[in-house]
């Protein structure tokens, strides 16, 4: 006996839905988007920074350290307290490793390097030279002074010299005490001392007689700063916490919220410069390690795949990988694919069953495209910028999620358009 059988096709209304990207934020008639080695430029998304080998550094370098102060330097760390300053491979040596170089001029203005270590404060030399009872794990250069920081205290030389001997007019120490934890970098900022630690930030007025020296804390809500993730760009100190990253102004700190922070990994270590106005940081973010970058004037931030030893800012950022220097270009390919990630979206349309057909990428390159629902269901194809893609088999669901993915430094992605088939209710 034969049943015959009725199958219902559903009825269907074809649409086409078009859709910007917007990298790390909320933006009109766009969707927001997480991506790997692409950056925002005017309205549409391209390639990241590509990299430069500027040549081998020193047999054995690990990391690079920059001298910050009066007088600027590079210099390579091969290990085990052995530093070569990169502009005429001077060498140094020290007893232990560096946590921070600082530099000045003497009265005669001649360059002078001062190493923290976690064993003492030194003066490069011919012979590292130890300044007796001086401890500090992070400093600057303000004033034509040296001010070294360990825990809650804070030291500070005579002027126009690395002599922390005290005395009136000569060097000395102030005891800062507060329950916003131990200092962990000090920065010289708009001709201020700005100590900021674990979990606050303390101006400390230090011009002139170090009897008129005087400290106030600065309102702070910020969370539980990140060790090593400070860097001064000039307009703006910026600094990520346990709550995202922070701008700081002199003033007051503000919270950038749309520049990806939320992917740094706070549990992997962070190294942070400023390199022509812009922070720049090594991070850990979705699995993998990259440079982190950000803008702090655009209020804009992206990751660059690849993968720093150590970094160094200055006018230009520079940094090691495998022994050899390195800077970054304006755009290139990184060390894996260009990758942009939508999260699961109606993209405007109803919550109904819809059948996606296929898409049409509008700007440059080729591409290819990974599309899932939210059972799980997946296709993949691929194509040029401005040809239809279609999928062989359209997907089924209420809602989809894509990742594009592409090897050409000079594509181009400026929008979406989606080919869907939404069921009539």
């Amino acid at each position: 006996m034969t049943i015959q059988k009725n199958l219902k096709i559903p009825i269907c209304t074809r649409r086409s839905v078009r859709k910007e990207f917007a990298l790390f934020r909320e933006k009109s008639d766009a969707i927001p988007v997480f991506g790997l080695h692409v950056k925002e430029e005017g309205d549409a998304l391209v390639c990241a920074e590509g990299r430069e080998d500027l040549g081998e550094l020193p047999d054995g370098t690990l990391r690079l350290l920059r001298a910050e102060g009066q007088a600027p330097a590079l210099f390579a760390d091969l290990g085990e307290g052995s530093l070569v300053r990169l502009k005429d491979e001077t060498a140094y040596s020290l007893p232990c490793e560096p946590l921070e170089l600082l530099s000045k001029l003497d009265k005669n203005g001649a360059e002078c390097y001062v190493a923290l270590t976690e064993e003492g404060v030194f003066l490069l030399g011919e012979q590292a030279a130890q300044l007796e009872g001086v401890q500090g794990c992070c400093g600057a250069v303000h004033h034509e002074r040296l001010f070294v920081a360990d825990g809650f205290r804070v030291r500070f030389s005579a002027p126009l010299s690395s002599d922390f001997s005290e005395g009136l007019q000569a060097g000395g120490y102030v005891d800062l005490p507060s329950s916003a934890g131990k200092v962990l970098h000090m920065i010289s900022y708009k001709e201020k001392l700005f100590l900021f630690r674990e979990q606050g930030i303390t101006l400390l007025r230090a011009s002139g007689d170090p009897l008129g020296f005087s400290a106030e804390a600065i309102p702070y809500s910020c969370g539980r700063a990140i060790p090593g993730s400070f860097a001064n760009c000039g307009r703006t100190v910026l600094f990520l916490t346990e709550s995202g990253l922070y701008s700081f102004n002199g003033n007051y700190c503000s919270l950038l919220e749309e520049c990806g922070a939320a992917h740094v990994s706070r549990s992997h270590a962070i190294e942070a410069v400023s390199a022509d106005g812009k922070y720049y940081a090594t991070v850990h973010a979705c699995g993998e390690d990259c440079l982190y970058c950000v803008d702090p004037l655009r209020k804009r931030g992206h990751f660059i795949r690849v993968r720093p030893q150590s970094l160094a800012g200055g006018r230009r950022l520079r940094y090691v990988r495998d022994g050899r220097l390195y800077a970054l270009t304006e755009r290139g390919a990184g060390e894996r694919s260009c990758t942009v990630e939508t999260e699961l979206s109606l993209f405007g349309l109803s919550e109904g069953e819809k059948f996606l057909d296929g898409l049409t990428i509008e700007g440059r390159g080729n591409f290819s495209v990974s599309a899932s629902a939210e059972r799980g269901l997946s296709r993949r194809v691929c194509g040029k910028a401005g040809e239809r893609l279609s999928f062989s088999v359209p997907l089924r669901g209420n809602a989809f999620r894509f990742r594009i993915r592409t090897q050409d430094e000079r594509f181009l992605l400026r929008a979406v358009t989606l080919t869907v088939r939404e069921a009539d209710v």
